[in-house]
């Protein structure tokens, strides 16, 4: 019976969540559909919740949008976050709670529809400037509200996780119930893979933003823009990364590219902005669980410097995203600073290409 309700929901939100802004507000999303359950592996988990924080940047950015008055960026991350829902969420939010799942569904479409330029104030002069104030404040209570049901179902499978002590590795649990270690809930996984797949959406929606025609997740796409960027990369590269490094001389204003292609840093220039919001709402929220989640689990003096420079990475991620520096040197930040100071501060392997 719940399947069938779910399916029924599925269907339904689809019909109305049928994304034909996208193109017109310059939006590029894959969708990938992906199967939870409610004891996830670290791996599923880390991407469900970091799916769920996609879902709300794109929501506040249509809040930002509209504060903007810019209605087709606001139109375009209303019809992005309602494919990331049907798509990635609610199925899985069905199972948990179903009422829960149809209300986001509703929030969301009402979101659509107000963002969208058909729904502009009609009137002129102070009228119109009434009516957009209304309009405002209904968006801001719409993604209020959706803000509260996402953290809701977040604060839901954080419970689950941890009531579930052995889906992180069940050999490690078995042999902790039988000698007696202590082990935690998996948390100092589940939040350092969050981050990891949070960053791999920033350098998505950037490369599509500057149209790159690559995968920015891939290092093996790296460019080598200086002596200083061929050092860090072979700090970083083992054997196992199956990648071979020119040893010729390297001229900073032409770096070469890894993928075969002969474009220059400079070579590339704003082609999208929603998608350039995306990346920097992403690269934000990445901070920011840092900041509430990561550093407070820090208590080893051991990982203290590691941490110290993944902070550092996640601020000059930022603060590249804001500045619109070149692709590259996003790629620089995310593969030499943030991801190899995850892997040591905390202990775990990222996925091949991170």
């Amino acid at each position: 019976m719940l399947k069938e309700q779910v399916f029924y929901i599925a269907l339904v939100t689809f019909t109305l969540f049928s994304p034909i802004h996208l193109n017109a507000a310059g939006i590029n999303i894959t969708f990938v559909s992906k199967a939870y359950g409610h004891s996830f592996t670290p791996n599923d988990y880390a991407s469900f919740m970091a799916t769920m924080d996609q879902f709300l940047t794109e929501s506040k950015l249509v809040q930002a949008n509209m504060a903007n008055n810019d209605l087709t960026l606001a139109q375009g991350h209303a019809d992005k976050a309602a494919s990331i829902y049907v798509w990635n969420l609610m199925g899985e939010i069905a199972e948990k709670d179903q009422k829960t799942a149809e209300e986001i569904s509703k929030t969301i479409k009402t979101l659509q529809n107000i963002s969208s330029p058909a729904a502009s104030p009609a009137a002129a002069g102070e009228q119109q400037q009434q009516q957009q104030q209304q309009q405002q404040q209904q968006v801001n209570q719409l993604v209020a509200n959706v803000d509260t049901k996402v953290n809701e179902i977040m604060a839901m499978t954080i419970r689950e996780q941890e009531a579930d002590p052995g889906f992180s590795d069940p050999f490690a649990w078995l042999m902790s119930s039988i000698f007696g270690e202590k082990k935690d809930n998996g948390n100092t996984t589940n939040q350092p893979l969050r981050v990891a797949e949070l960053v791999d959406s920033v350098l998505r929606s950037y490369g599509n933003a500057y149209s790159v025609g690559f995968d920015m997740t891939d290092i093996s796409n790296m460019a080598m823009p200086s002596d200083k960027s061929s050092m860090s990369m072979s700090n970083i590269m083992t054997d196992d990364d199956n990648i071979t490094v020119g040893m010729g001389p390297m001229n900073t204003s032409s770096p070469t590219m890894m993928n075969g292609e002969n474009k220059t840093s400079n070579d590339y220039s704003l082609t999208n902005v929603a998608e350039y919001q995306s990346a920097q709402g992403l690269a934000a929220k990445a901070l920011e669980i840092f900041n509430n989640e990561l550093k407070p689990m820090t208590s080893d003096n051991d990982s203290a410097v590691s941490v110290s420079n993944l902070e550092n990475g996640l601020i000059q991620l930022n603060d590249s995203i804001r500045g619109k520096a070149s692709p590259m040197d996003v790629m620089m930040v995310a593969h030499t600073q943030v991801h190899p100071n995850l892997l040591e501060a905390f202990d775990i392997p990222l996925k091949p290409g991170a």
